[in-house]
């Protein structure tokens, strides 16, 4: 519901809008695009994800960077997304949850901020639960992890003050 009332915030402001939104999971993925296509009328809805061939990402981001001629929503997972590829023609980019790896997040953010980026300004909402879970206690660890406070042990192994971050406010 968040996602749609900002999609459709965004075509009130800009007829022709460009926005992206990541999702590490396939599942949600899949929901977003159907969400969109079902509530939205919105010509270019994109999609790519690690099954997408190389052809049809190619294309889908050869139109959405194109001519701004109709609105378009470019919906990507992060494995599939957060490297290679260059969205500058939107001004919006939602994550739909965060990532456990904030490195990941920074990648899709760059996506579209970077050099050739069309606006002066870009937006980054990202969606979080609103009761506590570990998703709503990520950003913590993140800005632990920022902070040099925690650091993955073996590249991905949560260290236990990290697990404490994560499980705040769930466990008796």
């Amino acid at each position: 519901r968040a996602l749609i009332k900002e999609i459709k915030t965004l075509e009130d402001k800009d007829s022709n809008f460009r926005a992206v939104v990541f999702t590490q999971y396939k599942n949600t993925h899949a929901l977003v695009v159907e969400t969109i296509k079902k509530f939205l009328y919105i010509p270019g809805v994109y999609q790519i994800t690690g099954a997408t061939s190389a052809t049809a990402r190619d294309f889908a981001i050869r139109v959405f960077q194109g001519p701004k001629l109709f609105p378009a929503v470019m919906v990507i997972t992060l494995r599939a997304g957060s490297v290679g590829m260059t969205l500058t023609a939107a001004s919006d980019l939602f994550l739909m949850e965060p990532s456990i790896d904030p490195a990941a997040e920074e990648q899709a953010i760059g996506r579209i901020h970077r050099i050739g980026q069309e606006s002066s300004t870009v937006r980054i909402p990202k969606f979080l639960s609103a009761s506590p879970s570990i998703e709503s206690n990520l950003p913590d660890l993140h800005e632990a992890m920022r902070e040099g406070r925690i650091q993955f042990e073996g590249g991905n192994v949560v260290p236990a003050e990290g697990v404490r971050i994560l499980t705040r406010g769930l466990l008796p």
